[in-house]
């Protein structure tokens, strides 16, 4: 979820034992004056960015036991093996390490949606300068339904939406083809037996069995 906090006033950063970040609320906390809260420097995210990952921290699969046993393989598969193997570190290109901003960062540091577009916008509930019961409100361009709401005594945080960024849609790429067998087909020489014919007492049964039935619906 989106949060957001007024700046140096809520919050304080520290380090924990595994390098990541930890919150705890700031002793001498006093909300600013609404004024001072018009301007995206004086507002910042409780949380880390979320990456594509899905996570806020990177993931890594631990190795499985067992991964260096290869077993043994004919000539004819390991050489089909080598040629994918190679097929595909010459398609792959090397990913990019992806931008991971943490968190109390503030929200002018947010990337743009376009030339100029910036991802947050602020409003008032009045255009009167001065008055005693201003409100701020702070709206999320990214995440269509996310805002903030600032009054002199306190704020909050809302969001009703889908849980959709507000950016083009991209589908799914379909996975890729799968290669033909490179092993070498062999074509079965056996024919494939013969079914036998039934006797003609299970053809007569079979026959008798027919008239009965035919014989129940007309009555």
């Amino acid at each position: 979820m989106i949060i957001l906090l007024p700046v140096n006033t809520t919050w304080a950063q520290a380090a924990d034992d595994e390098g990541g970040q930890t919150l705890t609320p700031a002793e001498d906390f006093e909300m600013p004056p609404t004024v001072d809260l018009g301007t995206l420097e004086a507002w910042v995210h409780k949380n880390a960015h979320i990456p594509k990952q899905g996570r806020c921290t990177k993931y890594e699969a631990p190795e499985e036991e067992g991964e260096g046993e290869e077993e043994e393989a004919p000539e004819e598969e390991e050489e089909a093996k080598e040629g994918e193997e190679g097929e595909k570190d010459e398609d792959e290109e090397p990913e990019e390490p992806e931008e991971e901003p943490g968190s109390l960062r503030t929200l002018d540091q947010d990337k743009e949606l376009a030339d100029g577009v910036k991802a947050w916008s602020v409003t008032y509930s009045s255009s009167i300068k001065g008055l005693k019961h201003q409100v701020v409100c702070l709206r999320s361009h990214l995440w269509p339904g996310a805002f903030c709401v600032a009054t002199p005594t306190g704020f909050s945080n809302i969001y009703v939406g889908y849980g959709l960024k507000n950016e083009a849609f991209k589908p799914t790429m379909p996975p890729p083809v799968q290669k033909e067998y490179a092993g070498e087909m062999v074509e079965a020489t056996d024919l494939p037996p013969k079914p036998e014919p039934l006797k003609e007492e299970e053809g007569e049964e079979k026959a008798g069995s027919e008239e009965e039935g035919e014989e129940e619906e007309e009555e």
